[in-house]
């Protein structure tokens, strides 16, 4: 019932939101077709445009609940919705327990960070490898084509040629 009540509340805001948007641009769009002076219609354009980027910032404004007290811009007030999602975002995102790779179930926070710098510590580190066998790959990798192959390589391909070795793979 309160997550309807939320999402009915949070559509009709967004739909005021867009409406008062496009009621601005077609302000806008009204202007430039006035003749008027053009220092009139610079000021007119300056109010509109303000409107909207007032417009905008307060809805960009309620994105930031999520970040700390310190990081809040002055005067947002989170609604109750935000802080309900907020929590619910943070315990998503707590980690109780893991287990190690010796299926050892750590529970502490220390330990759950010591588990968790061992495996980037040993996914991460570099791999070694043997100079001899990358040379001895790369000298069997590349092959030099000889003339013959590139002749055969810029042959031009036949449509009856093409169709005969379509029907001779099927067959």
């Amino acid at each position: 019932m309160i997550k309807h009540l939320f999402t009915r509340e949070g559509t009709v805001r967004k739909n005021d939101r867009i409406k008062m948007e496009n009621f601005y641009y077609t302000a806008i769009y009204d202007v430039l077709q006035e003749p008027d002076q053009h220092r009139s219609k610079t000021l007119a354009m300056r109010r509109l445009k303000a409107k909207i980027t007032r417009l905008n910032s307060i809805h960009h404004q309620r994105l930031l609940v999520d970040t700390g007290e310190q990081d809040r811009i002055m005067g947002e007030e989170p609604s109750l919705h935000h802080l309900l999602k907020t929590r619910k975002r943070q315990a998503s995102r707590l980690i109780k327990q893991i287990y190690e790779d010796t299926s050892t179930l750590q529970t502490s926070s220390t330990s759950i960070m010591k588990v968790f710098s061992t495996s980037f510590h040993a996914k991460f580190q570099p791999i070694q490898i043997d100079e001899r066998s990358v040379s001895q790959l790369a000298d069997c990798g590349i092959q030099t084509v000889t003339s013959e192959m590139n002749a055969a390589l810029k042959e031009p391909i036949f449509l009856e040629e093409l169709q005969h070795d379509i029907i001779q793979r099927k067959a």
